[in-house]
């Protein structure tokens, strides 16, 4: 997390009373005074994670090791090459991808060694390593490497793509004729299209025009023309949002827009956006233009693109909440430091759908300045908006969220109070529960020398049920599984994990979706405590439950349960709606009934695509109608999202909107 430095000025401090005065009619705690700025707390943070480096559990080496390569910096450097010997492949992996992120160039001529491991998950990852290096000199090993190593040749050639030699185009224009599958043809054809882009726009059109099933040879044909990074590509895109047709399948133009969008966010120069938008404006049917450009706004936030910060703060003042919530989301993608009054002001906005999101673009900016008036929601009385403001400061983590977020537990009741303590527990590494009282008794002896906790300081701490990173603290919890035909698709992460399929045969490989998603939601089945009761939903056309109801978390239904997930068989569309439906008839009339019991309080909500199925298959259905069954706030939905084809825009809207998370996979 990205925290700008802390200066405290008089202007600044009448600011936040005045918001304080807006927002409270009683003010919530003082914040903690011991406070570290930025620099300081990524200092710390770095101490921590080289000493996990020396853990005894694998996961925490390769955990340590990954976290490093986002707020690692030189110092880090020989911790991660003594990594490089660790009997772990899959730490050797993370050690060299940290190493190459973090630009260790005194380490190229041990990349260039690792080329020749016996490991083909090592060569791999050198190889990825070398690109981002930048050092000319890896041009010829990397190239002597693809007669002797077919799988290799996608990540040799896209090495060579950042690499920038025109020389090679040849050897790339080589690989691409060689391999066979869709997405390995629109990656290659990406790196080609660095050092020439017409032939790889050939291959990339060629890629977008198959007559394919799904749509997962178009949405790589988009991420490849985005990571060219030439007006040659950027055209692509534009020309694509331009000509894009009447969906023939719902849901359709929602998925291919948020792939769009993802494509956007892999260019890095400033001039393309400016083209693209130029491109867009020619367009004379209002309504798609109206999408486009929230299209575009979403690409600008989802690059990170700094240089374009002012005309997405524009685009604030637009009369269409659409465009709005497009640029609040973009804002909060940009690490937008200008952004953080423009979002204050929205925190009062008469839209629930703009505090929320405007909550949540505060969290991803992370300024510390900004958590008096975040803690402010603590006290509306929507227990959603509540929650956004706790989720906010929890991703701010700065060393004053901790007493905001206990005084919020004296006024909370059902899910919050459970969510408000799982946000405390990651914050602190203590687990008091939901004992309001015995957090206050811990704080008061520790709050003038806290130091707020990251994920490093809490990677040995197991005393929690996680599904895909997200504490079940609930009794009443219903999961959600996604068994669409897509499903089957390799997980085109590009974090492909280690696997050995024989000793000195360790090799990084993509597993198939579903493989994944039964893989993690069986290792929590497994870990739930016998006083939950839970329900199992698969969906694809439509929506089929294990039991006709929830049922109590015994040893004999876990593993009938993990039986149920083991067997089931993917194939078919993506009804999201209608399973939201049966969650919520299967919680009972509590749902709306503030006074009456709920079986179902919480639901997870797993899938890797957009909606296309179902009563109400469009997006924008979804949300306007799980709004109207969800009005109290009493259902929490948390959204998990795997792979390149998820739609992100609606799955972070149908979390934040309904009280959860979204955790993208």
């Amino acid at each position: 997390m990205r925290h700008p430095r802390i200066a405290r000025t008089a202007t600044a401090v009448l600011a936040v009373a005045c918001l304080l005065a807006c927002h409270l009619a009683s003010p919530p705690p003082a914040a903690a005074t011991a406070k570290r700025d930025r620099d300081q707390v990524r200092k710390d943070r770095v101490v921590t994670l080289i000493a996990r480096l020396g853990s005894q559990e694998k996961s925490t080496r390769v955990r340590a090791a990954r976290i490093l390569a986002q707020v690692g910096d030189e110092s880090a450097f020989a911790a991660l090459e003594r990594c490089l010997g660790d009997a772990e492949t899959e730490v050797r992996v993370a050690a060299i991808d940290a190493l190459g992120r973090l630009h260790a160039s005194a380490d190229f001529e041990v990349m260039l060694g690792l080329l020749d491991d016996s490991e083909e998950a090592v060569q791999e990852a050198a190889a990825e390593a070398l690109g981002r290096l930048g050092n000319a000199k890896a041009i010829e090993p990397l190239v002597a490497k693809l007669p002797k190593a077919p799988g290799l040749w996608v990540e040799v050639a896209e090495a060579l793509g950042v690499l920038g030699d025109r020389k090679n185009a040849q050897t790339v224009h080589k690989i691409l004729l060689a391999v066979k599958e869709a997405e390995d043809q629109a990656r290659v054809a990406a790196a080609l299209g660095k050092l020439v882009p017409a032939p790889a726009l050939e291959v990339l059109e060629a890629v977008y025009k198959l007559k394919a099933e799904d749509l997962r040879p178009r949405i790589a044909a988009l991420l490849g023309a985005g990571e060219m990074n030439q007006p040659q590509g950027a055209q692509f895109l534009a020309e694509k949002l331009r000509r894009m047709p009447p969906a023939p399948e719902p849901g359709e133009e929602d998925a291919l827009r948020d792939a769009l969008a993802n494509g956007l966010g892999r260019l890095r120069d400033r001039k393309l956006f400016v083209q693209i938008l130029d491109e867009l404006r020619q367009d004379t049917d209002p309504r798609r233009l109206l999408r486009n450009r929230a299209t575009w706004l979403l690409g600008i936030g989802r690059a990170g693109l700094g240089a374009m910060e002012e005309d997405v703060l524009k685009a604030l003042q637009d009369p269409d909440d659409s465009i709005r919530l497009a640029a609040i989301e973009a804002l909060g993608g940009m690490r937008s430091a200008k952004a953080v009054a423009p979002l204050l002001a929205l925190l009062d906005d008469k839209a629930f759908e703009v505090q929320v999101a405007a909550l949540d673009a505060l969290g991803e900016i992370g300024d510390f300045e900004c958590v008096p008036a975040v803690a402010a929601k603590l006290a509306v009385g929507d227990p959603r908006l509540r929650f956004a403001a706790a989720y906010a400061l929890y991703k701010i983590r700065s060393d004053d969220v901790v007493e905001p977020i206990l005084g919020a537990m004296a006024g909370s009741k059902e899910w919050l109070l459970l969510e408000l303590a799982s946000l405390l527990r990651d914050l602190t590494g203590k687990d008091f529960g939901p004992d309001a009282k015995a957090w206050q008794e811990w704080w008061s002896g520790v709050k003038g020398s806290f130091r707020v906790h990251y994920e490093e300081d809490n990677l040995d701490f197991r005393a929690t049920v996680l599904y895909h990173g997200i504490e079940v603290n609930s009794d009443r919890v219903a999961f959600c599984l996604d068994i669409s035909g897509s499903m089957e698709w390799p997980d085109t992460s590009r974090e492909a994990v280690v696997y050995t399929d024989a000793p000195g045969q360790a090799r990084k490989r993509r597993r198939k979706k579903i493989e994944v998603a039964k893989e993690e939601l069986i290792k929590t089945i497994k870990a739930l405590k016998p006083n939950v009761r839970f329900a199992l939903w698969v969906y694809s056309f439509d929506p089929r439950s294990w039991k006709k109801d929830t049922v109590p978390a015994t040893e004999p239904n876990k593993d009938e349960a993990v039986k149920f997930v083991e067997k089931v068989a993917t194939g078919g569309g993506t009804n999201i709606f209608d399973t939201l439906d049966k969650c919520f008839s299967m919680a009972g009339p509590g749902v709306n009934d503030p006074k009456a019991d709920m079986k179902v309080d919480t639901i997870f909500l797993l899938t890797d695509g957009s909606p296309n199925r179902g009563r109400f298959p469009e997006p924008r259905q979804i949300l306007s109608k799980v709004a109207e069954m969800n009005r109290l706030g009493r259902m929490r939905i948390h959204t998990i999202g795997v792979g390149d084809e998820q739609n992100v825009a609606f799955l972070r809207k149908l979390a934040a909107q309904n009280g959860g998370r979204y955790v993208r996979r």
